[in-house]
């Protein structure tokens, strides 16, 4: 009774963030963590190393894919421009 009470709320969550962000969980997770990466490419001189782990991603190379998914350049290049640009 327990699991179906849980797998319930599991499906509401999911449907409830899906509708409020247009974003799956998966999706958002990755989102808000390439948020919180932008005021360390600017403000600090922080390797991509340390960005992407203090961030909670497992390597370097997957932190600046997603980063390109989200913002459409690289973090490199992204530090090096005055602009705010994002997807």
């Amino acid at each position: 009774m327990l699991q179906n009470i849980l797998t319930l709320a599991q499906l509401i969550l999911v449907d409830y963030l899906k509708k409020e962000t247009g974003r799956n969980f998966v999706d958002y997770v990755a989102y808000t963590r390439i948020i919180k990466t932008l005021p360390f490419l600017r403000k600090y001189d922080y390797t991509i190393e340390k960005i992407s782990f203090t961030c909670g991603f497992n390597t370097p190379n997957y932190y600046s894919l997603t980063f390109k998914k989200y913002v459409g350049i690289s973090p490199t290049d992204y530090r090096n421009t005055t602009e705010i640009l994002f997807k």
